[in-house]
């Protein structure tokens, strides 16, 4: 199992910045600003996270809100958890569209 800066800092009770600094050697920089909205939900959030996929390469990443960043966590994690997610969705809605359609048949008839 790999361990995530934040789970690391907490062991040592530091920044996940500062464990970034140990295991790279560096201060982590990112290519852009922070930006006001998270980059996928558009919501206006004060204490964005910057999510990054790459390890070697954390400077590439997102700003999101949390909710955004534990979805990106997910599928980073699980390729497939939002086909999983919205196929099991899918399967448990199915059942009441289809008792609604029937409803709507019995009412014209």
């Amino acid at each position: 199992m790999q361990l995530t800066y934040r789970q690391i800092g907490k062991i040592f009770d530091v920044s996940s910045t500062q464990v970034q600094y140990w295991l790279i050697g560096r201060k982590v920089e990112h290519f852009t600003e922070k930006p006001e909205r998270c980059e996928i939900c558009g919501v206006k959030y004060n204490k964005l996270n910057h999510h990054h996929w790459d390890i070697d390469n954390p400077r590439i990443g997102l700003y999101l809100c949390p909710g955004c960043h534990m979805a990106a966590e997910a599928i980073d994690k699980i390729p497939e958890f939002a086909s999983i997610y919205l196929l099991s969705k899918e399967a448990r809605e199915l059942p009441a569209r289809h008792r609604k359609y029937e409803d709507n048949a019995t009412k014209a008839a």
